[in-house]
């Protein structure tokens, strides 16, 4: 079996099974259209073999050898899973219970196979048994029979409270035999059906339904250890595996999967090793892009504040730049969140325009960047907002009745348009976004590749991560997803890369456009037309539409739009009037 991945398109191929990798994927993910996901653009791996690897990384993925299986002789005494020779069983003790030495353990955990000819036969299958509890156990265990013992081997008690329990009573005298009735406990009562009065009161209730299915074979059964006995005997598979699940029943119906259910092994072992190559796919650093180096070093740092902290609900302490204004007091106080990769340093120029402005401005380290947390990842998704939650908090006891502006740029304006259209959009009063990023499907995205292409996401492993996340699994959500155009003597003051619950936090929400109408204050976009990352025309005629003030800018570019003049005259304008 080899499966081979390709990343530049979205695709999966496996070489030898049968098995739809996508289609269990998409049953996943929701119905998620995987192939419409955007690959990553100019450097992703070429396609190549891994059935070596999956072979020596997944033991049980090759194909089972024929023939029939080994008789297991060798029962491990702590969960009486059995195991054809000593050696296994020795191992299995070492391994699963952390016994040691593992060969004395082996040798007291085993249970030798009782000879022919001795034991107690069990009435059902014929294998002998050590003993009435021995067979009482095992009637349990494998046939679902509760507390039974061989009936031939019962011996009548000699206690005296059994006798007089299990004495007959002599009939009372009263009316004659016509007239008394069948003893409570001889059978279940049913009551007569309307349509068929010849039911008899005292007849035998109707078998009820079986509620676990063999997924290997039609067959049905009452208990869950009827089933593993017969996977076990039938099927020869290991006493470990865990039985089928569960089935629903209906009157008539019989046995009915549950939805989402009925994946054989195959299938289950195929789409583990998917996930698992998905997972290790690498990411690919794109090209430096220089229009956006270039920007950044114009801004420049004359008159930057020294950074101040407030500590967050869980305990961590984030950063921040106060701009406060030249006259103490003020009705307005701006809030400032940078895009992606960057930190607080890039919205100087506004803040220190808005301050001069009478706006009180924070440029915020978003978690994640700058001087706040661990460098590209963060606890968990919406952590963000809770952080902004606290800040808004902190700043309120020297700014008890200001009017709050939330301004973000670029990956900052879409988690400013989140924020919006979220229970902290409230707090604000107005929007202002700089050339926004809303999502990677938006139409306001310009294509981009080459040097020209600012992140590359790693689709395979986000695909992989998504569909990890339906079934309850999120530790893989802490590995980076998404690469940034930066250069290595930029990693002391940038983020190259994004976790996977960083990338989903630090942006835009799923519905930019119902997030727009639901704003909870005005919404001001400014954009320049030389915006080598974004359509500027697409601003003016999708998002204007929407009620947002749309103001766009000549000769600006992506970085332009905050510290060019024309850019900070634009947005002084939209939070002060």
């Amino acid at each position: 079996m080899k499966l081979m991945i390709r990343p530049r398109e979205g695709a999966l191929e496996v070489e030898g099974s049968d098995v739809d990798v996508l289609g269990v994927l998409d049953k996943l993910l929701g119905g998620m259209n995987l192939l419409a996901l955007p690959a990553a653009v100019d450097g992703g791996p070429s396609p190549r073999p891994m059935g070596s690897v999956a072979e020596a990384a997944f033991p049980g993925a090759e194909e089972a050898p024929e023939g029939p299986p080994a008789v297991r002789t060798e029962i491990c005494r702590f969960c009486d899973n059995a195991y054809a020779t000593r050696e296994e069983l020795a191992a299995h003790v070492h391994e699963a219970h952390r016994k040691a030495p593992a060969k004395r353990v082996a040798k007291r955990s085993a249970r030798r196979a009782i000879p022919k000819g001795k034991g107690l036969k069990c009435p059902e299958c014929g294998e002998p048994q050590k003993g009435k509890i021995g067979l009482g156990i095992h009637r349990s265990k494998t046939h679902g029979v509760k507390g039974a013992f061989h009936d031939h081997q019962r011996r009548p008690s000699t206690s005296k409270s059994t006798r007089e329990r299990t004495r007959p009573s002599l009939a009372a005298p009263g009316p004659g035999p016509a007239d008394v009735g069948p003893p409570a406990a001889a059978s279940k009562r049913v009551d007569p059906s309307p349509e068929d009065p010849a039911v008899p009161l005292d007849a035998a209730p109707a078998p009820a339904e079986k509620l676990w299915r063999c997924r290997h074979c039609p067959e049905s059964f009452d208990a869950a250890v009827q089933l593993r006995s017969h996977r076990e005997h039938v099927h020869h598979l290991p006493p470990g595996i865990p039985p089928a699940d569960k089935v629903e029943t209906l009157p008539g119906s019989g046995p009915k999967a549950l939805p989402g259910e009925g994946d054989t092994p195959e299938e289950v072992r195929v789409v583990a090793l998917a996930l698992g190559f998905m997972l290790a796919a690498p990411l690919t650093q794109p090209p430096r892009l220089a229009s956006i180096q270039s920007g950044a070093l114009a801004i420049g740092d004359e008159g930057k504040p020294d950074l101040s902290r407030f500590q967050a609900r869980d305990g961590a302490w984030l950063a921040y730049r106060l701009y406060p204004v030249g006259q103490g007091q003020t009705s307005r106080l701006a809030i400032l969140a940078h895009g992606s990769s960057a930190s607080s340093d890039e919205m100087h120029a506004i803040a220190k325009e808005l301050a001069a402005s009478g706006v009180a401005a924070v440029a915020i380290d978003a978690r994640g960047h700058g001087a706040s947390g661990t460098r590209g990842d963060i606890g968990y998704i919406g952590q963000l907002d809770d952080d902004l939650a606290d800040l808004v908090a902190h700043l309120r006891g020297a700014y008890p009745k200001a009017r709050l502006t939330l301004i973000g740029h670029s990956a900052g304006g879409g988690f400013a348009l989140r924020i919006a259209a979220g229970p902290l959009g409230a707090s604000f009063d107005r929007f202002v976004l700089l050339a926004p990023y809303l999502g990677y499907s938006a139409p306001t995205n310009r294509p981009a590749e080459g040097t020209g292409l600012w992140a590359a996401p790693d689709i395979p492993r986000i695909v992989a991560i998504l569909a990890l996340r339906r079934i309850g699994i999120d530790w893989p959500q802490a590995l980076p997803v998404i690469a940034f155009a930066t250069t290595p003597e930029a990693a002391k003051f940038v983020t190259s890369r994004y976790s996977y619950r960083l990338l989903a936090d630090y942006g835009p929400p799923p519905d930019w456009k119902g997030a727009l109408q639901a704003a909870a204050g005005r919404v001001d976009l400014i954009a320049g037309e030389g915006d080598e990352l974004m359509d500027a025309s697409a601003y003016q005629n999708l998002v204007a539409p929407l009620g947002v003030r749309v103001t766009l800018l000549p000769g600006v570019d992506h970085m332009g739009v905050v510290h060019a003049p024309a850019a900070l005259a634009a947005i002084r304008e939209a939070a002060t009037q």
